[in-house]
This record gives C-alpha cells, sequence and structure tokens, in this order.
C-alpha cells in the first residue's frame, strides 16, 4: 500500500473555506476590474476560480464518501459518540464546508456582490465568535463550582437552564469509566424537538443503490410527505432520525449528482483556457454543469422538504405552481407552433390547388360550347362559369 503526500502551506491549501485577508483583496481588485472593463461572468470565473473547483471536487468527493458509509450503515439505533452519530455529525459539517465554497464561487462568478457577501460573512464570523466565548465561560463557570454544588449539578435534579449538553457529557463520562454502555437518551438536537434514540428501526436496502434519480415531484411522492406529516403530528421525531429513514432516494441523487459535477469540473479544470467560442467544447461545458448545479438545488430542496416535513405543503405548493406554469407555457408554444404549421400547410395547398384549378381551365376552355343534348327543336349548350 502506497501513501502520497502533499505539502502545502495554509494559506494555499484548497480546504481553508475561511475569508481571509487575501479573499478581501481579490474582491477589492476584481471589483476595479469589473469597473475599468466589462468581463464576461464564466472568464472570470475561470480565470480566478480554479481553487474553488479544486475545493468542490474535494468537498464533494468527501460528501459522497459518507454518504455512502450513512447508506451502508442505514440503522437508526444509534447512541450519542457512537460511530453514527459520529458520521452524521461529520455529513453535516462538510455540508457546511461545501455551502461555504458555493458562497465563495458565488462570490468569484458575480463580484458586484461580494461587499453584500464580506459583510455577511463578518457578521456570521463575529456571532460565532460570541457564541463561542458564551459557551467557554459557560463551562469555565461551571469548572470553577465547589464539589458539592458540581454534584447537585450532576444529580438528576438539574433545572430547567442548565446546559443539558454538560449533563450528557458528566453522563456518558461516567459510563464510560464504569465500562458500561449508556442507555439511549432523551437528547434535544434543537429546541423542542426530543426524541429517543432507539425509537426507529430501519435499515436501507442495497437495491435503492441502483435507483434511477427522479427531479419532479410524483404522486408518490406527495403520499409520502402527506404520511409523513400526519406521522409528525402525533409525536416528535428526530430530524436526524427522519432523515435516514425517508431520504434513501435523495442520497442516491445526491452522490449521482455530484458525480456527474465532479467530471465536469475536472474537465474544466482540465481545459483552463479562457478563450472560447460560443458552440465550443468549454462552452459546452459550462453549461452542462450549470445543468449539473441546477439539478443538485432542487435535489436541496427536496431533501430540506423531507428533513422539515412541517415546510412540504407550501414548498409542494408552490412546485406545483411552477410546474404547472411550464406546462402551460410549453402549451401555448406548442399551439402556436401547431397553428404556424396548418397555416403553412393550409397556404401551400391553396397554391397547389389554384395551379390545379387554372391548368383545368385551360383545358376545359376548348369544349365550354359543346353540345351536350338535344331536344325537339332545342339545342341545349353547357356554359362553364370559373
Amino acid at each position: 500500500m502506497k501513501f502520497f503526500f502533499y505539502k502545502t502551506s495554509t494559506s494555499s491549501n484548497p480546504l481553508m473555506l475561511k475569508t481571509t485577508s487575501e479573499d478581501f483583496r481579490h474582491f477589492k481588485e476584481t471589483m476595479q476590474n469589473m469597473k475599468e472593463q466589462k468581463i464576461n461572468a464564466f472568464d472570470m470565473h475561470l480565470k480566478t476560480s480554479e481553487t474553488i473547483y479544486r475545493v468542490t471536487v474535494q468537498v464533494a468527493t468527501r460528501a459522497i464518501y459518507m454518504l455512502e458509509k450513512v447508506l451502508r450503515r442505514g440503522v437508526c439505533e444509534y447512541r450519542v459518540g457512537s460511530k453514527t452519530d459520529r458520521l452524521i455529525a461529520l455529513y453535516n459539517r462538510t455540508h457546511e464546508e461545501y455551502k461555504d465554497m458555493l458562497l465563495k464561487m458565488e462570490t468569484k462568478m458575480k463580484p458586484s456582490k461580494a461587499d453584500f457577501f464580506i459583510e455577511s460573512a463578518r457578521g456570521n464570523k463575529e456571532r460565532r465568535k460570541e457564541r463561542k466565548e458564551v459557551k467557554k465561560g459557560a463551562e469555565n463557570l461551571y469548572e470553577n463550582f465547589p464539589i458539592e454544588e458540581r454534584n447537585f449539578w450532576n444529580q438528576d435534579q438539574c433545572p430547567r437552564f442548565k446546559s443539558r449538553r454538560i449533563c450528557y457529557r458528566n453522563q456518558n463520562l461516567q459510563s464510560y469509566k464504569s465500562e458500561s454502555r449508556p442507555e439511549p437518551q432523551m437528547v434535544e438536537y434543537f429546541p423542542g424537538h426530543i426524541v429517543l434514540q432507539s425509537f426507529f428501526a430501519s435499515k436501507i436496502p442495497t437495491s435503492l443503490l441502483s435507483c434511477t434519480s427522479t427531479k419532479h415531484i410524483t404522486p408518490e411522492d406527495l403520499r409520502h410527505y402527506k404520511e409523513t406529516m400526519r406521522n409528525m403530528k402525533g409525536q416528535k421525531m428526530n430530524a436526524s432520525a427522519m432523515h435516514l429513514i425517508t431520504n434513501e432516494t435523495i442520497y442516491q441523487v445526491t452522490v449521482e449528482v455530484a458525480t456527474r459535477a465532479i467530471q465536469t469540473l475536472k474537465k474544466v479544470i482540465r481545459r483552463g483556457v479562457c478563450e472560447y467560442k460560443t458552440g465550443s467544447k468549454t462552452d459546452r461545458l459550462i453549461a452542462s454543469y450549470n445543468r449539473v448545479y441546477e439539478e443538485y438545488k432542487e435535489m436541496l430542496l427536496k431533501m430540506e422538504i423531507k428533513m422539515k416535513p412541517s415546510k412540504a405543503e407550501y414548498v409542494i405548493e408552490c412546485w406545483l405552481k411552477k410546474d404547472a406554469a411550464e406546462k402551460a407555457a410549453q402549451e401555448h408554444k406548442d399551439r402556436k407552433r401547431l397553428r404556424k404549421e396548418s397555416k403553412k400547410a393550409a397556404v401551400e395547398k391553396s397554391s397547389v390547388n389554384f395551379s390545379d384549378g387554372d391548368s383545368g381551365a385551360e383545358t376545359d376552355d376548348s369544349g365550354s360550347q359543346s353540345e351536350v343534348e338535344v331536344y325537339t327543336g332545342c339545342r341545349v349548350l353547357k356554359e362553364i362559369i370559373v
């Protein structure tokens, strides 16, 4: 087995997704260049975003690796700190990195919005820093408590305003010290949603790995959403457990779309040229990447629907309205095309009939006054009116 190590500095590490001073300088230079001359957004993308493309490939590859692991395990009876719990946490962290990478990519594709993105990044950074300071202060305050008060906090009589995470951590430490596996616990992943982690027990079949992805909502999807919402009314479910139970096909769509996106991005990286013509190979690659990216956004929307079933009705209504509008527009185009074709065919037919009528009139003029029948003392002439 061979291992390859690449020595890279922290400044050139493509996985450093946080905004740096170099990024700010790059954004300012890009905006200045955009003011001086009009540059194509795709040209700017290809010129300045090779590292972002590499980050896309690496993060998407990591996401696919984690998703395949979760698909292989596919169980919902997991405890805090278990392998499945760590896999889900790692997938969520990878997804956050992927969103940060998409933000940087959008910033470089649309330099006019750089100021807004930079201000948003600064605000998010400050909020994260404040939350870390508050959390650290709370932990220091807890560690500085006397032993008697600390034992009181560790008991089952923990007040509601006490941090549950510290209680769970102490319980897990005690269970690990006694070399006994912890029992399934009630965990609060987000406010108001407490769930017993051993509530579900289902495995993902391997047959789903060969299923085909669907972009449009089907009647089966509508039925599934209604059943999910009906189940959500009676009891509170863990979002991660719902994710594992209901999103097997969405996981498969994630893997398929990300794989296609990686193939397209690798081709664009290999070419890496900016002087391309309309309809060229690079232009087709960029169009293919944009199409895959749209599919990926639709897949993320469906994943969000299944992770948050309470929003399913609103999103489905919007989606159905959009589909109805697209179908109406397509039907209008088809009717317009059919009218044009029928009108063109009628004009051609009338021209053919007119030419045939002219030739028939010329042949009938010679015998226009021919004797047809003879009655007693009368001669009837045949008259042709053209």
